[in-house]
């Protein structure tokens, strides 16, 4: 895959993943919180981290990111334990931009 189709698939999960702070901390008209794509949401067993299966499972909507889904985990699994730790998740979005690593 060439790095610029790569780049875009990895600019198209940030915004699923880090919506605008804004979004999260206001609350809807209709009274239930804006939905913000975090590592908690991504984790759906709640086991602090995120599987291959839950990434593709959050990409099931965005058939062109699901298509690339198994090479975006690999580059984010850096210690390519198979899943996706907070850590990792972190130093992710801080390359993002959206915050810094803890």
């Amino acid at each position: 895959m060439p790095k610029t189709q790569l780049a875009l698939a990895v600019a198209l999960l940030s915004a699923l993943v880090a919506a605008p702070a804004a979004f999260a901390a206001d609350p809807a008209p209709n009274g239930k919180d804006h939905a913000r794509p975090s590592f908690e949401m991504l984790d759906t067993n709640k086991d602090g981290n995120i599987t291959l299966a839950e990434f593709k499972a959050s990409m099931a909507k965005h058939p062109k990111m699901a298509a690339r889904a198994d090479k975006m985990f690999a580059r984010l699994d850096k210690n390519k334990d198979g899943k996706i730790d907070k850590a990792e998740f972190a130093l992710w979005e801080a390359k993002r931009g959206q915050r810094k690593p803890n």
